[in-house]
């Protein structure tokens, strides 16, 4: 059997139960006390069942919607932090089995960077996992920017997930969440999985994705032959951002030999004469620079 990474493997803590508890009200007495057993095993039960599905290491998360749902920020970002720790401590005790996602009061989109941050880099998680929303404000919301751009800085993976809507809507009818429950649907899912991933690879491109702009605001496009070096196109960048140019689109063509390639890159408005006589001139990497409308 392929060993694999199992990520989205959830547990529970004493800081996040609270907030776990309520979304089993539905639920059956048994089946919660045996969810409940599993979510807070992480040694013989949880062990067994990654030995029989081949797993060779899991990627643990918090249950439910944690800190998200609670209302006072502080005591999101004190819970958040405890969580964080806690799975640190069992993380440990096997660490050749067991790796974390950060779990993150997203009411205080400082506080969360900062833990984010001390996950990471102090207790080498692998990245975070946040849902959909926190009390009805989406991850979009630009007061989650400071989040975002200390996420991209520590080149620190977010996995998303779902979150129930905010309010109930017209017509829809929800029901618990079973997944790939049969050995089809499991097969199925790793087939579709594998699929997206080798287009991706093959191509660069997702396929599936359906929120991709039909045309950007972009109105011209700089053609850059260069060396194919490092460094050439941070150059580029530099200047367009000092001329306050926002890029739409980037396409870099390495050409056989890998010696020289053609970066075109599609602009919301065409830099000034200067911009692009500094581009010309920021290294000997660029041979030569053209601006095009498009």
């Amino acid at each position: 059997m392929v060993k694999k990474i199992a990520l989205e493997e959830h547990f529970l803590d004493p800081a996040t139960e609270p907030y776990w508890r309520p979304t089993m009200v539905d639920v059956a007495p048994a089946k919660t006390a045996q969810l409940y057993a599993a979510l807070t095993d992480f040694g013989e039960q949880r062990l067994k069942m990654m030995e029989q599905h081949g797993i060779a290491r899991a990627i643990l998360a918090i249950a439910g919607p944690g800190v998200q749902v609670e209302r006072d920020a502080t005591t999101a970002v004190r819970a958040a932090r405890a969580s964080n720790d806690f799975l640190a401590k069992e993380i440990q005790k096997r660490p050749d089995r067991y790796s974390g996602f950060a779990h993150l009061a997203m009411q205080d989109a400082k506080a969360a960077a900062d833990e984010l941050e001390r996950c990471v880099r102090d207790l080498k998680f692998c990245g975070a996992m946040i849902n959909g929303h926190t009390n009805g404000k989406y991850l979009d919301d630009r007061s989650y920017d400071p989040f975002w751009e200390r996420a991209a800085a520590l080149d620190a993976p977010v996995y998303v997930h779902p979150a129930d809507p905010v309010a109930a809507l017209p017509n829809v009818y929800g029901t618990h969440h079973i997944g790939a429950s049969t050995d089809q649907a499991q097969d199925a899912i790793a087939a579709e999985t594998v699929r997206i991933v080798s287009s991706y690879k093959d191509t660069g491109k997702v396929p599936n994705v359906v929120n991709l702009a039909k045309k950007t605001p972009a109105s011209h496009m700089l053609v850059v032959r260069h060396r194919d070096r490092p460094g050439v196109l941070a150059h580029v960048f530099d200047h367009l951002r000092a001329g306050n140019i926002n890029v739409q689109e980037t396409e870099n063509v390495v050409f056989d030999g890998a010696k020289a390639a053609v970066a075109r890159i599609h602009l919301n408005q065409a830099p000034s004469d200067g911009v692009v006589a500094d581009i010309q001139a920021a290294t000997p990497d660029i041979l030569e620079v053209t601006l095009l409308p498009i």
